[in-house]
């Protein structure tokens, strides 16, 4: 995870999605699942959010397709921060909607307890670049590390196949086949740690003879 700024409302937000969604929470203010799948106005943002994010993940910080005609759990998805089962109020709140991969959406559920990454501190999460795993930086608070560890165990971070395309970019970044804008551009989580901690000096041959 790395910190995101927080875009503007789309141009038609307040028409297509707070307007309508204000008026059915009116009517319904507790919804059901299936209601909501009913009413779902937040995705008439979706490509919004998408380009705004520039279809960077907001969890795993790696880029996903907009969407596929195959059946996949690799695509993106609106995510309400704040779930909408535990915040009706909220579903429809331009501040509460993230772009997510949908497999970590439904990873993510109606658990609460996630950080925010409109709110954490760039460094709070580490990259061990032999294991390809993520783990809590020992910078954080005590408080802060129980979170950052219960976010990456709920999101499944370091679970297949995050873990798996995790591994192919690093092998293919330290084989010298992916060039660092490239790196920064699809995969910036990846491409911060590997500044922070001076990678192509300190790392790259130790990962060379890890990955393939």
């Amino acid at each position: 995870m790395i910190r995101i700024a927080a875009v503007p409302p789309a141009p038609n937000y307040e028409f297509s999605v707070r307007h309508p969604g204000s008026q059915f929470l009116a009517l319904s203010p507790s919804p059901s699942s299936a209601q909501f799948r009913q009413h779902n106005y937040w995705s008439r943002i979706h490509q919004y959010l998408y380009d705004s994010y520039s279809g960077i993940c907001s969890y795993c910080a790696s880029w996903i397709p907009r969407a596929t005609h195959l059946a996949s759990d690799h695509h993106s998805s609106v995510d309400h921060f704040l779930p909408k089962s535990h915040y009706p109020e909220l579903a429809y709140q331009w501040t509460n909607f993230r772009i997510s991969r949908k497999d970590i959406n439904e990873n993510k559920g109606d658990d609460c307890e996630i950080v925010d990454q409109f709110y954490i501190e760039n460094g709070w999460f580490e990259l061990d670049f032999l294991s390809c795993r993520i783990k809590a930086s020992p910078q954080a608070h005590p408080i802060l590390r129980q979170r950052i560890q219960h976010t990456i165990q709920i999101l499944q971070l370091n679970e297949v196949p995050l873990i798996d395309e995790r591994t192919q970019v690093i092998g293919n970044y330290a084989h010298d086949r992916m060039p660092f804008a490239d790196l920064d551009r699809f995969y910036p989580f990846i491409a911060r740690e590997v500044a922070r901690q001076n990678f192509d000096v300190t790392l790259k041959m130790d990962v060379r003879g890890v990955h393939p």
